[in-house]
């Protein structure tokens, strides 16, 4: 798609994708290190993409979540307003392809592994310090 200007010269562009069949999880997140005082906080955008990394808009893949080493899950949403699921559970089905969940940091420091997995696509996962 092309954006004009009232004298034709180009303003923007921009590509439009659809989206081919769930592939794979992606994750990011805001913060590569916590500190390790029990009390920092990191939010992992989750999002269920194709092959080719585009987010799969329609998804609505239950996705399960590990948390190992020296962190803690905390918490999970979609941002669906009609979502009447348990917030404080790992599990939760995405909402348009997407959630966000959050973990927290131990008193101790060492790595943090995040996984989200979710039946017929390839598992994500990540590493955060705490420090």
């Amino acid at each position: 798609m092309v954006v004009y200007d009232e004298y034709g010269n180009v303003k923007g562009e921009q590509i439009i994708k659809t989206a081919g069949k769930p592939h794979h999880i992606k994750l990011e997140t805001d913060r590569n290190s916590l500190n390790a005082n029990g009390e920092d906080m990191a939010f992992i955008t989750v999002s269920i993409v194709d092959k080719d990394g585009n987010l799969c808009p329609n998804s609505d893949n239950l996705v399960e979540v590990t948390v190992l080493g020296e962190g803690q899950f905390k918490g999970i949403c979609n941002g669906d307003p009609t979502n009447l699921d348990v917030f404080t559970k790992p599990h939760m089905k995405a909402f348009n392809g997407m959630l966000s969940v959050g973990i927290i940091s131990t008193d101790k420091p060492g790595n943090i592994k995040l996984n989200v997995s979710s039946k017929g696509i390839k598992d994500g996962s990540l590493t955060i310090k705490s420090i």
